[in-house]
């Protein structure tokens, strides 16, 4: 049925009914779901006292129906976002806690990759989410985000997909490849190493983005960041630098050092091996290969 303007409507209810027409037609998807349904619940109030024909007010109800349909799902979906947002700040305090650390939440314990997990259930567009799924997922593990199950691969490229500009994305993707895998973002190769470099150019103060790129290099190979050359050691330096409670960054830099070596870190603060191991427990006094090392 077609809809006709109320001639005898005041002009701020011609204005809604418009309004309201556009939204139907299609022709307007910027306007907020809030503002929808009090136009419609004006138009609403405006028709029962200034409209008598009988075909245009079952016209506007259907309308205004539909707008408040639309408005319902819109609030839901919006607090859908809003938990899931939860999920992803919870996930991401835990994991900086570190890998083994939990949450108790009705009487059951929830992990950083749970957390993940649960808001992509929610809303599957959150890059976050996917990072945060690749970053816990071990070796050939998958991730079921409903019936669908992904690699690491995938929850890094997904997350990749919907945001290129964080650093954290970047990363997770490095720690997807192997050292001599390339990937494809935005018609570009990049290669384990770039990738790594390319998370460092958004955020140099990620520790574990440094030990990650030290993990793949090999003894006597060095790589230029920002105009320095880095040997293998000297990035392991620099991610116990960026984060002094990263256990893993202290247990590798103990492992290429020499028996009877010291290392600065920082001006006047020098570590031989042993004591760059006991550092590594004394940050994370769960971590096995820290007490083997």
């Amino acid at each position: 049925m077609q809809l006709i303007e109320p001639e005898n409507g005041t002009s701020v209810v011609r204005f809604q009914w418009k309004q309201v027409r556009s939204i139907k037609e299609g022709n307007d998807t910027k306007i907020g779901q809030r503002t929808v349904i009090v136009f419609a619940s004006n138009l609403a109030r405006a028709f029962d006292f200034t409209i008598e024909d009988d075909d245009t007010k079952t016209a506007a109800a259907a309308v205004i129906a539909t707008m408040r349909r639309l408005w319902l799902e819109a609030r839901l979906a919006t607090d859908a976002m809003l938990l899931a947002k939860r999920y992803i700040d919870e996930g991401d305090q835990l994991r900086v806690k570190g890998l083994r650390a939990t949450s108790v939440h009705n009487g059951e314990a929830r992990s950083s990759k749970d957390c993940y997990i649960e808001a992509l259930k929610l809303d599957p567009t959150i890059a976050r989410g996917w990072s945060g799924a690749c970053y816990f997922a071990k070796g050939n593990e998958t991730i079921n985000i409903g019936a669908t199950s992904y690699s690491r691969r995938e929850c890094a490229t997904r997350a990749m997909q919907l945001d290129d500009s964080d650093n954290i994305n970047w990363y997770s993707l490095g720690r997807s490849m192997n050292n001599v895998e390339t990937v494809t973002i935005n018609s570009q190769f990049y290669t384990e190493r770039q990738v790594h470099l390319k998370a460092l150019s958004l955020d140099s103060s990620h520790s574990r983005t440094w030990n990650n790129l030290g993990h793949f290099m090999k003894p006597g190979e060095t790589v230029d960041f920002n105009g320095t050359s880095y040997s293998k050691k000297e990035v392991f330096v620099q991610a116990v630098r960026c984060d002094r409670n990263d256990s893993f960054a202290w247990q590798n830099l103990g492992y290429i050092m020499k028996s009877h070596e010291t290392i600065t870190i920082d001006k006047d603060d020098s570590y031989t091996k042993q004591q760059i191991h006991l550092e590594a427990v004394k940050a994370d006094p769960l971590n096995s290969w820290a007490w083997n090392s």
